[in-house]
């Protein structure tokens, strides 16, 4: 489930590069349950074929901009994309993840 007026602000948004729509389109795509993405740098600038550095950036970014919030989990990054603009789960879930997305620092 996709929300368009959160789609129109990202493209509205002169500040966001090709390489952050990119780094968010992948998220998006590799996205599992309850908006949750778990997957290492390293290997989205693989996939993407840009700089680790690029990554880092675009997530920082994409954080900043209230597009994901990043949770350390172990000696990884899991990243939970906001239930505001796509949402992959339960209906019945949506309400409480979204509290706990706007929670999270």
């Amino acid at each position: 489930m996709g929300f368009q007026d959160f789609f129109i602000r990202i493209a509205e948004d002169r500040e966001l590069t090709l390489a952050d729509r990119r780094v968010f389109d992948y998220l998006l795509g590799i996205m599992d349950l309850d908006n949750y993405v778990s997957v290492p740098q390293t290997e989205i600038a693989r996939r993407l074929g840009v700089s680790v550095r690029t990554v880092q950036r675009a997530i920082e970014k994409l954080q900043k901009k209230n597009i994901l919030i990043v949770k350390r989990v172990g000696k990884y990054n899991a990243y939970m994309l906001n239930p505001e603009a796509v949402w992959k789960g339960k209906i019945r879930d949506y309400k409480s993840k979204l509290i706990e997305f706007r929670r999270l620092p």
